[in-house]
């Protein structure tokens, strides 16, 4: 199952972290000191052996304790069950290896003290002659960091001609055309490359990522693939290239089973990204992921793409090491690092993309509202808004006329200053650009020496948005040193320093507000008056002036500066030391100035007031710094050979603090400069908050393995918060697995269909101290509070700024964690030559002491506290599945298709069972964010019909009329309500939650002669949507402009088979437009989330310019949907809003340089 591993018990620590390279430095040993092979240690060392009849191996290992050699062992090619009887009393290492490998085709290599075993085909190639049509192949293998690669194993099919590259990479092997060549290394996937006429060949060698080999990272430490029990998945950083990514989260979107991430936004660094790992687990908090980088606190938003070597995602028991923070699972960052003995590498990496609009708002033209508005009002017995008998605007017909002799503007109702125009004005050209630019730029130098390793990486990356002619760019810098020093051979040390800086820049007022008016001002409104100000009519604030530079800008600065300082002291053999101090200082400050806008009528001259009373200038200030103690012991052995023992015991201290200070200038006295001085004082406002917390914890794991084959852990934490009361602080967290990999049993092996088989089982408890259901800081809420603040409350005339107290709320001492408990079964499995592979989990979660709001009488006069009463559960799955292959002709290529689901329900809300038409957050029996709906049931189409439906009771309006929506009497009781009398369903049914279900994503990979391809593909096969805005029905307020997606989609005697009832501006068409499957939205959707092709110049040529790796590609990202969702809305919009900013689609040219 693999070509090459590690004896057990004799993998060298420092190989765990960074084999190839610690393979360049030994190899590097054994080519200067091959005729000098007995060192100082080698010659000083007396090994005492007497064994008869055992495994090499198992002399192996009785040599790593007796002395501190450590052997390297290519088990493709040495048997190392194979049995020997060794003698030796007090002898040196080679007089005993010499002994044991006698007469046998086995070769060994000792440097101070590593040993390397290897068949003696390999390494001394004695028929590499050239004879007949044999010829002299030569090449560099090196790995995909364009590194070169020693003691790769090559292997001629079908002969015993072998070799291995030496420490350049390189090697010569004799072969004829046709051969095949096996090209095998520890870690990475064995290769096949077929001889053609070319004598010269090269392979980039790949990372077995999915292989039993892979180092998982996991709390507090690494695991193997191989003996890893819980749900544990990771992806190499490698899935954040050659994409034109602003923020680590889009490029993680979709990528590991079970993980969700959605955004509300396309407005470049206010993207609102939510990350979610199998779905909710409590009413209270943001239910998102403890995100850790390099162990410790922080924000994937913030991080450079580029500096990610891996993520991990703990679902499960895995996860209860972490304790108090993990209920909604946990997410392990790895940064990348510099390699030992490795002189000086230089990458530079820019990518150039031109951002699109994907999806927009449609909107109506000039003639379609007005058809609309003249119908809509004639249905509510009013005026059409441009029915003006002065100007001949008597019939629709009348104006109409106008709108085809694209009649300009003309005065109405007898105003010289109300106009009536009949052109349509393009708003979508006035408002937004259409295209926007983004560069990023990376610069990345690595390398070490004997004792040493660094990492440093720059980062920088500008996003232009889409409005036009505004502020709307968001710029961040990333700075990053990674330094890792052994003073001596026990002892590491590693330093990880980084910075960043954000800078968004935005128009004064926000997006929100400018799109939502944007969304409901008149199409055929002018963009200028007469003398060219921006004109305003009917109070329709004009979304051009919004975005004018002049009126002002808001900008937003973000800083980050992390020192993580780790260091690890060998105790003993197998018994290791860890500490960690880390540091985070967060800073963000916001300046923000408006200046009155004016509403000017048509004129020129006529105002309708200003948008806002004051010009306003405001400043915030925030910042929060974080600390992180840790220190803990490992301890790893291995038993009488098959017993393999792994213990970590350890404690941390974790402490916040954080605050904000904000200020308000309002009535400046110019606009020139706006600090805060140039306001009125008798208007100015100010406020700061002050937090902080702390939390203290014991944590323990301990791992078990017998013989390779079962597998057992259990996990423990102890976590002691500030948050809650003294009396119920503490809390225990505890989890554990059990895992059997069943194909290394004999009867499983004679199958000879398994290459990996291993079958999981795990339980654990993770807490939740985050329990206000809106998500805001719970700080100390046993403490009876009072807040005071400065508002101009309204005393006595309400120009005074008057202080302002309340109480916080009621108090409950009991108040403490909810305890999510994770069941999970799983299986991962190989076959066909590890072609196929895959996993398969199923799970369980359950918050069975979910905080909720205690039922009091309303005379209380107060916020009634929370207690542990809920009960909430979460069922799921995921799959993964993955193929991967070389044809013979060098093709690799591959594809991983994904699909996860989580559904939950609240099963105890301490009877809280209300139950809403729409959208209901939490209802007891049903799944958070339910839809609760009625039945549509056509339109009523003959006046009989009206008159009979109208003698139904219930929410029946009585003033309904041909054309108008009837629902269902799904009871039969002669009413259509929500709810009958004993509170039960009555007539409205559940349409599913927003929740998105059975997430799918599918990824493929080729590459070929210096080509590559790859797509990403990604989407929701099921997913309820309600539009929840204003324009979820046509003319929410009589004098708001419609969508186009009602346009000629609304019954009338002309439209009988229309989907959706009559216009109407009455009361009538809230219950039209009232939640039913006629007004559900299919949110499924299918997004090509990626596509890229790329080309890496041939090795001749970049040598040639000394250089070591060229690749230049193109990319595409979100360049095409299929969805149901109509009217423009996008589908990753989760919250059904036409107000948000629009999604773009980008397509970049980028470059990468290894020098």
């Amino acid at each position: 199952m693999k070509n090459l591993r590690q004896v057990k018990e004799i993998a060298l620590t420092r190989l765990k972290t960074n084999l190839k390279m610690k393979l360049s430095v030994l190899f590097l040993v054994i080519v200067l000191f091959q005729t000098h092979a007995n060192n100082s240690y080698a010659q000083k060392t007396k090994i005492f052996l007497d064994l008869k009849n055992v495994p090499i191996e198992v002399v192996l290992n009785e040599i790593q304790k007796q002395s501190e050699f450590r052997f390297l062992v290519n088990v493709s090619e040495i048997d190392l069950s194979e049995k020997v009887t060794v003698f030796a009393k007090k002898e040196t290492i080679k007089k005993v290896l010499t002994k044991i490998f006698k007469n046998r085709e086995i070769d060994f290599e000792v440097s101070r003290k590593q040993i390397i075993l290897t068949a003696k085909e390999i390494i001394k190639q004695k028929d590499a002659i050239n004879i007949g049509f044999q010829q002299t192949i030569q090449g560099i293998v090196k790995d995909a960091d364009d590194v070169p690669l020693p003691g790769v194993n090559i292997l001629v099919q079908g002969t015993k001609r072998g070799t291995q590259t030496d420490f350049n990479g390189k090697f010569q092997i004799v072969a004829t055309e046709g051969d095949v060549l096996i090209f095998s290394y520890l870690g990475m996937k064995t290769q096949n490359l077929t001889i053609g006429n070319n004598s010269t060949v090269n392979m980039e060698m790949e990372e077995d990522l999915a292989g039993l080999d892979e180092v998982i990272v996991v709390g507090y430490g690494n695991q193997k693939r191989e003996t890893l029990a819980g749900a544990v998945d990771q992806v190499s950083g490698v899935v954040l290239e050659s994409r034109p990514i602003t923020n680590s989260l889009n490029g993680l979107q979709g990528v590991l089973p079970g993980l969700t991430i959605t955004k509300g936004s396309g407005q470049p660094g206010n993207e609102g990204y939510v990350i979610n790992i199998r779905g909710v687990s409590s009413v209270n908090g943001s239910n998102s992921p403890l995100v850790l980088i390099d162990g410790v606190e922080g924000d994937l938003s913030l991080i450079n793409p580029a500096d990610i070597k891996s993520v991990s995602i703990l679902k499960d028991a895995a996860a209860s090491i972490y304790g108090a923070r993990a209920a909604y699972g946990v997410v392990l960052v790895t940064t990348q690092t510099g390699k030992k003995s490795q002189k000086l590498k230089v990458k530079y990496a820019t990518n150039l993309s031109i951002n699109s609009l994907s999806n927009q708002i449609e909107r109506l033209t000039a003639r379609e509202w007005m058809e609309m508005d003249w119908e809509a009002k004639i249905n509510a017995q009013a005026t059409p808004q441009l029915q003006d008998a002065s100007i001949g605007n008597n019939t629709l017909a009348d104006v109409l006329a106008k709108v085809d002799a694209n009649m300009g503007p003309e005065y109405a109702y007898g105003s010289t200053n109300v106009i009536f125009n009949y052109r349509s004005t393009d708003w979508n050209k006035i408002v937004f650009d259409g295209t926007g630019y983004q560069q990023s730029q990376n610069l990345t130098f690595t390398g070490g020496g004997e004792n040493s390793k660094y990492n440093a990486s720059f980062g920088y990356v500008d996003t232009n948005g889409v409005f036009k002619d505004t502020y709307d760019d968001s710029r961040r810098f990333n700075l990053r040193l990674n330094y890792g020093f052994d003073p001596f051979e026990k002892l590491r040390l590693n330093t990880s320093i980084s910075y960043t800086n954000q800078k968004d820049e935005s128009p004064a007022i926000s997006a929100a507000t400018i799109l939502s008016w944007y969304n409901r001002h008149f199409v055929w409104l002018p963009e200028r008056t007469v003398d060219g100000q921006y004109l305003t009519q009917w109070g329709f604030i004009n979304p051009r002036a919004f975005l004018d530079k002049d009126v002002g800008k808001t900008t937003d600065v973000i800083e980050e500066f992390r020192a993580n300082f780790t260091g690890e002291y060998q105790i003993l053999d197998g018994l290791y030391l860890h500490g960690q101090a880390a540091i985070n200082r967060v800073t963000g400050n916001v300046k923000s100035f408006t200046d009155l806008i004016p509403r000017i009528r048509y004129d020129g001259v006529t105002s309708e007031g200003p948008f806002q009373t004051y010009s306003n200038s405001y400043r915030e200030s925030s910042e929060s710094d974080y600390l992180n103690l840790t220190a803990y012991i490992k301890y790893g052995k291995t038993l009488l050979d098959k017993h393999d023992l792994n213990l970590t015991l350890g404690t941390s201290h974790e402490e916040k603090e954080f605050g904000n200070f904000w200020a308000n200038a309002r009535d400046l006295t110019q606009n020139e400069v706006t600090t805060l001085g140039f306001g009125n004082p008798s208007l100015a406002q100010l406020g700061e908050d002050r937090q902080d917390w702390a939390i203290k914890s014991y944590f323990g794991r301990a791992n078990y393995t017998y013989d390779s084959k079962y597998i057992a852990e259990v996990n423990f934490r102890r976590d002691g918060t500030s948050i809650f009361s003294p009396d119920v602080r503490w809390g225990n967290f505890t989890g554990a697995a059990l895992a059997w990999r069943a194909s290394e049993e004999s009867f499983v092996e004679n199958l000879n269909i398994f290459d990996n088989l291993k079958i999981r089982a795990s339980k654990g408890i993770a807490g939740n101290q985050n329990l206000n259901p809106d998500n805001s800081p719970n700080y100390y809420d046993y403490i009876a509070r009072v807040d005071v603040f400065n508002f101009n409350y309204p005393f006595g005339n309400g120009s005074v700024q008057t202080q302002a107290a309340s109480e916080a709320g009621i108090v409950s001492p009991l108040r403490t964690w909810e305890d999510i408990e994770t069941t999970n079964i799983g299986i991962d499995f190989a076959i066909m030559d590890t072609r196929l592979s895959g996993r398969f989990d199923l799970f369980k979660k359950k918050n069975k002491n979910m905080q909720l709001p205690v039922v009091l009488p309303a005379v209380l006069g107060g916020t009634a506290p929370s207690l542990n009463i809920g009960t909430l559960k979460t069922d799921g799955f995921e799959l993964s599945l993955t193929w991967a292959d070389r044809t013979v002709g060098g093709l690799n290529y591959s594809v991983t298709g994904i699909l996860s689901d989580a559904t939950d329900k609240l099963t105890n809300l301490d009877g809280d069972d209300l139950k809403v038409l729409g959208r209901n957050f939490a209802t007891e029996g049903y799944a958070l964010n339910t839809y609760l709906g009625y039945v549509y049931d056509g339109v009523l189409e003959t006046q009989a019909e009206v008159d009979a439906y109208k003698t139904l009771g219930g929410n029946v309006r009585s003033d309904l009329n041909i054309g108008d929506a009837k629902y269902r009497d799904l009871n039969g009781d002669g009413e259509i309500s929500i709810l009958d009398g004993d509170g039960n369903l009555a007539d409205v049914i559940d349409y599913g939650s927003l929740a998105p279900r059975y997430s799918y994503a599918l990824t493929g990979a080729l590459d070929y002669k210096g080509f590559d391809f790859s797509f990403f593909l990604q989407g929701v096969a099921k997913r309820t949507l309600f539009y929840s805005d204003e324009f979820r029905l046509p003319f929410e307020q009589p004098w708001w402009q419609p969508l186009k997606r009602f346009y000629n989609n609304t019954w009338s005697p002309e439209r009988l088979d229309a989907k959706y009832p009559r216009l109407t501006t009455g009361p009538q068409r809230y219950w039209n437009f009232a939640p039913s499957q006629n007004t559900k939205i299919n949110g499924a959707y299918l997004r090509l989330k990626n596509v890229s092709v790329g080309y890496s110049l041939p090795g001749k040529v970049v040598e040639r310019l000394n250089l070591s790796k060229i690749r230049i590609y193109l990319s595409g990202e979100d360049l095409f949907t299929l969805d149901h969702v109509d009217g423009g809305y996008d589908a990753e919009n989760t919250n059904g809003n036409a107000n948000s900013y629009p999604f773009t689609k980008r397509y970049s040219l980028g470059l990468a340089v290894n020098f």
